[in-house]
């Protein structure tokens, strides 16, 4: 049997689909609990999602007697606070984070139509810097990193850049 939420799988062994979840296209994710009834859990992600960081946070699952349950983080550091909604049917929200990423830089043209196989306009050597503030950004201190593009408009310059932070770019 293939339950849809944890209320319908209270006194049962249940399979769980997981319908809120950063998941692969077309992929279906169950969970199976067994003896899922009042009482305290705990879970701890083994494998990441592609593209996000293991969580390595452990978290404490209670489920009272009338139902409702609480999550906390049991040990480790999460991502984001995890979430409880108590009704029918609970809802534990936890949160993965993306991986740093690399960035590169590409310039184009706005207008095309002018400057394609035009002689006279050039993107080779457009300079552009990445600042961690806004502030080092306005005062040209600080540069994380230094984008110049060639004649194509492609530089080859990357940078890792950290989710949840903000760049500032300067031409």
């Amino acid at each position: 049997m293939v339950y849809d939420n944890i209320i319908e799988a209270m006194g049962h062994t249940p399979i769980i689909r997981l319908n809120r979840m950063n998941k692969p296209e077309n992929a279906e994710v169950l969970v199976k609990f067994e003896g899922l009834n009042q009482g305290t859990y705990y879970l701890k992600e083994t494998e990441p999602a592609s593209g996000y960081d293991l969580d390595t946070a452990v978290y404490k699952i209670v489920i009272a007697a009338n139902g409702t349950a609480t999550v906390s983080v049991q040990s480790g550091t999460a991502p984001k606070a995890p979430t409880c909604t108590n009704g029918n049917p609970i809802v534990i929200g936890i949160f993965d984070r993306p991986k740093d990423t690399q960035i590169s830089l590409t310039k184009a043209s706005a207008n095309p139509g002018v400057t394609n196989n035009n002689n006279c306009y050039s993107l080779n050597g457009t300079t552009y810097k990445l600042y961690p503030s806004k502030a080092d950004a306005n005062a040209n201190t600080n540069a994380l990193a230094t984008f110049t593009v060639n004649a194509n408009g492609v530089t080859a310059t990357t940078y890792t850049v950290t989710y949840g932070k903000t760049y500032y770019l300067k031409i």
